[in-house]
This record gives C-alpha cells, structure tokens and sequence, in this order.
C-alpha cells in the first residue's frame, strides 16, 4: 500500500445550518512521488467539500487536507449519527486506495414559523381568526398557544389548545374571540389583542391582531323601523280615506236598490185589489138596473165613473265600488357563485346587477365542501361583507336582517385566496381549492 490516511477528529457533533472541519492526514508509503485525490462518502455531496480536492507527496512524506461539513438546516436533515467516509485515490497505483471512516452527529434544532389569519376580523358577539404554524425544524415540536389584549376587554377560546408538530409538518389551531361587553347600538369598537405561539416552554414572537366589535342593533334597523311605521301609517290614512267610504257607498247603493224593488211590488198587489173592487160594483148596479125597469117608474141611473188608484213607486240605486292596486314587490331571485383557485393563488368570481333593476340580498350560503384551507372574501363594490377562513366551516348560512341593496351596475365579488387544498374522504386529494355561495334575495324594479 502507498498511503495511509485518518480522520481526526473521527467523530464530531454539529448542528444543522453550521459548519465544521476535520483533518485528514495522509503519507505515502510508497517508493514514487504519488498524487492523491479525495471524495467524501456517505452524506450527501452538498454537505461536504475537501481542500486541497488533490494532494501530490514524494516518498515518506506526510501532509494534511481539510473536509469541511456543513448540513443543511432544513427538516429532513435527520438527527443523529450519520456514518462517511473519505476515499483517498492514488493517481499512479489506483488499486492502493485507501478510505478512513468517521461519524458526523447530527444535532437536533426548533424553528417554527406561526401566522395569524385574518389579521382583522369583524362580528356582532364573536370573530374567528386561526393560527397557522409550520415547523421547520429537524424534531418534534410541541407548540401551544396563548392570546391576551392589555385592556383586557376580549375573552379568547383556542382550539385546540397544544399541538404536536411533525418535522415539515404544518398545523392550525383555530381561534374565537369574544367581547366581555356588547355594543347595543352606535359606531363599531376596535380590539387590539396578540397572540404568541410557544416552543417547548420558550415564547415565540407575538402576532398581532384585530376585532371589530359591530353593534347588536344595525345602523339600518332604525331606518326600516320608520319606513315600515310610515308605510303602516300610510296604509291606515288610505283605509279610512279611500277604501271604508267606497265599501259602504257600495253597500248603500245595494240596499237602495232592494227597497225600490219592494215598493214596486207593494203598489202592483194594491193595485190588483182596487180592480177587483171595481168589477164587483159594476156588477152589482147592473142587477138593479135589470130589477126596476119593470114598475115603469123612472129611473134614475148614474153612471159612476170610477178612476183606478196608482201608486208610482219612486227610489233609485246609486254607488260605485272601489278598487285597491298593490304595486309589486319583486320576484324571488338567487344566484350561484363558484371558484376555483391552485395551491398558493386566489381566484374571483363576481355577479353583475342587470340594468334597471336592484337586488336585495337576504340571505348567503357558502360551502366548503372538500375542507380546504385558506380565506374567503365576499365584497359589494369593493366594500368587504365577510371574510371568512376556509377550515372554519363546511356550509354556512348567513341570513340579513335588513337585506344589502346592491344597485343597477353594482357587482358581488367572491374572492377565494387557497393556502391548502382539503382532502375529502373517499376520493383522491385536489389540487385546487373549491368554494360556491349561493346569494338568495329579490329582484326589484330600481
């Protein structure tokens, strides 16, 4: 054999990310000037570098070249020991070669990454927010979770509370606010709070967040309340005015008529009486006329000319019926919204009112169906309605109170930024985030 080398040191420990150095001695043994070339073994080439990469000796002399280790910090770099080696290459006798082994130990590091999402949220009674927390270290990492604000105004509930974190693996711990004190009615409230993610007992960075508190009572609901009073008012004016006088110069009319009708009768079944008496008289003094003639006395007749009773019955039947119109008060309407977005973009999908009309959404349904992860953004002419994260629900149903008027021209735009495609059970796993709403209202003349 021409050359003996070593390592010295034979072991050594290093963390990922940092760099350390051993020295390897080499002699050659041999009877000619011998040149010698080295490559590391066992661990992957990016960890390791030799300097000089090539070594020339003359007979029985020695020398020393430097290896460099440098793993990287990332986590699938693995903790403990990883065995190499240093081939030593003889130029002239290559079948001399020589390969001195050692061990590098591995270090275990934590490194995590946590961020809060939305960073703003909005509600009457609560908001939800969550946490995203990406390890990135080379071990386990145990995180737990913690939110305060300094006026202590807001209670929090975490969900859940502590997490155990594979390395490269990428968790989300869900969190509620509520206000200690709710807003009745006036301007909405702001809340500054921080949340602080902690590693194995040492406090992370704190992240900063905000709720806005929204009043219980609408801005709007006051001014539906005294429209509706108005129109109610407007309707009892319109009864007593218009309507009532109508129905009963109907009715009037109706009774009048009736009466006229019973008169007439009467008169006609007088009448019937009055001939009948008359007849009966002629025919009395026709008998008597017949008897007398015969004492040729003179006689004294007289024709009695009877007129007939009448009776004119008088009345007449008046009135007109009134007639009440309702203008129409807008057809049912719905209509869908869906997007799809990759891994890591966003996507849009919007909803144009038509010319002429304007739609009163009541109600919004939003589904998540396969689970993914992420925001959903519903706005109306850039004015942000809800703002959602995609774990915290697979359906939701948000009904108004009072509805939102979008105008003529005025557009609905979902906005879907996908962090992470779900994975629904029984089918394979998508690439692309899926979300639809579904806006229920009226659609009404503008």
């Amino acid at each position: 054999m021409t050359a003996t080398a070593r390592l010295d040191p034979p072991s050594l420990p290093v963390e990922p990310g940092a760099t350390r150095q051993v020295t390897l001695h080499v002699r050659n043994g041999g009877d000619i000037v011998e040149a010698y070339r080295f490559e590391v073994v066992g661990v992957p080439s990016a960890w390791a570098s030799v300097e000089p990469a090539e070594l020339s000796l003359y007979p029985g002399t020695a020398d020393t070249v430097t290896v460099t280790l440098r793993p990287p910090r990332t986590p699938d770099t693995a903790v403990g020991p990883t065995p190499f080696a240093v081939r030593v290459l003889p130029v002239e006798r290559p079948q001399d070669v020589t390969v001195p082994e050692g061990t590098v130990e591995v270090l275990p590091f934590h490194e995590i990454a946590a961020e809060l999402l939305p960073r703003s949220n909005r509600g009457r009674l609560r908001a939800r927010f969550q946490v995203a927390v990406h390890n990135h270290g080379n071990t386990p990492a145990d995180v737990t979770l913690g939110a305060w604000d300094t006026d202590e105004k807001l209670r929090y509930r975490v969900h859940p509370a502590e997490a155990e974190l594979a390395p490269g693996e990428q968790g989300h711990l869900r969190l509620t606010v509520r206000p200690r004190h709710r807003i009745l009615r006036g301007a909405e409230k702001r809340h500054a709070f921080q949340v602080r993610v902690a590693l194995a007992g040492l406090p992370g960075d704190p992240l900063d967040g905000a709720y806005e508190q929204r009043p219980l009572v609408p801005a709007m609901l006051p001014k539906a309340l005294a429209l509706a009073a108005a129109s109610g008012v407007a309707l009892t004016a319109a009864w007593f005015g218009v309507f009532k006088p109508a129905i009963t110069s109907t009715a009037g009319a109706a009774v009048s008529s009736q009466a006229s009708q019973a008169v007439q009768s009467a008169v006609k079944e007088q009448q019937k009486k009055v001939d009948a008496v008359a007849s009966a008289a002629a025919s009395q003094s026709a008998a008597a006329q017949a008897a007398g003639g015969g004492a040729g006395a003179g006689a004294g007749g007289g024709g009695g000319g009877g007129g007939k009773p009448s009776a004119q019955p008088s009345g007449g039947a008046s009135g007109a019926a009134a007639a009440a119109g309702s203008g129409a008060a807008g057809a049912n309407f719905y209509t869908p919204l869906s997007v799809r977005a990759g891994n890591g973009d966003s996507a849009d999908a919007t909803f144009t009112v038509p010319k002429g009309k304007t739609f009163l959404i009541s109600d919004i349904v939003l589904q998540n169906p396969q689970g993914d992860y992420g925001t959903l953004t519903l706005d109306i002419d850039g004015s942000q309605v809800s703002l959602l994260a995609l774990e915290d629900f697979r359906d939701t149903d948000s009904p108004w109170v009072t509805p939102l008027r979008v105008p003529a021209g005025g557009k609905v735009t979902m906005t879907v930024a996908c962090r992470t495609p779900g994975s629904p059970p029984s089918a394979p796993k998508p690439t692309t985030c899926a979300e639809s709403a579904l806006l229920n209202g009226k659609m009404v003349a503008s």
